[in-house]
């Protein structure tokens, strides 16, 4: 089997051959339905497609694509409880785009932000705090070292995908506080597991909270990372991989 994540570099010429050797190719698309555009016109071909989206599965379908649902998923020894002290009161990570800083600006708590973009698009107007861009191992940090995480999905309002930031931060056994998609309710229990918000008035009155109430913070902290690690690893999703190849065989 050839498995590739966002295969955007490879040709079809040479998909083909790999095709003719009797080797099962598999592409992985994980930003979608952001990505669609550009995922379905790299998808013919392969044996088997895979979205992090749902709701995009009938879409490859209808373009004659074998598409299947797959979650996004953490990497455990990546993303991990670390031995460090808290630095940040809310943190988020991940490139500077207008819907996200327009969310960031409302917030009444003062945000550090991690990611590209960000110095270039904030001004000294903004209740932001630009940080230099962190990844891998850095980002596991921020994590571990912030009270509060934020999530802001680049694909709010057409899509229901999680992103990884719903499966990383939880896997450091940090608090996560996300705004809402409709795969959630699939794979977490709000409220218990997980903390979502649904407009800026929830995100604020939430990040109030939890800044305040460090034991209500905590027990969903340490819930959602015993579910995470349980059930949304890349060891689970290779599970779900393997049975969609025995289908496929």
């Amino acid at each position: 089997m050839l498995f590739i994540v966002k295969p955007v570099n490879i040709y079809a010429e040479t998909l083909a051959l790999i095709n003719a050797m009797g080797v099962i190719t598999c592409c992985y698309w994980i930003d979608d339905p952001r990505d669609f555009p550009r995922a379905i016109k790299n998808s013919h071909g392969f044996s088997l497609c895979f979205t992090n989206d749902k709701n995009t599965v009938e879409k490859y379908r209808a373009e004659g694509v074998n598409a299947h649902y797959l979650p996004s998923a953490v990497d455990s020894q990546t993303f991990r409880p670390l031995n460090t002290s808290k630095r940040y009161p809310v943190s988020f990570i991940g490139t500077c785009a207008d819907y996200r800083k327009g969310i960031l600006n409302k917030v009444e708590h003062n945000v550090n932000v991690f990611g590209p973009g960000w110095k270039k698009q904030c001004s000294r107007a903004d209740p932001l705090h630009p940080r230099k861009p962190v990844f891998g191992s850095k980002t596991c940090q921020v994590y571990n070292q912030s009270i509060i995480n934020l999530n802001i999905h680049m694909w709010h309002g057409i899509g229901s995908a999680m992103n990884l930031r719903l499966f990383e931060v939880p896997a450091c056994q940090a608090f996560l506080l996300t705004d809402w998609v409709d795969e959630i309710d699939e794979h977490f229990t709000p409220g218990i597991n997980i903390e979502v918000w649904r407009d800026t008035d929830e995100l604020n009155d939430k990040i109030r909270f939890y800044i305040a109430h460090d034991a209500s913070r905590e027990k969903i902290t340490r819930a959602s990372f015993d579910h995470v690690r349980r059930y949304h690893t890349y060891n689970n999703r290779c599970q779900m991989i393997m049975q969609h190849l025995k289908e496929y065989v």
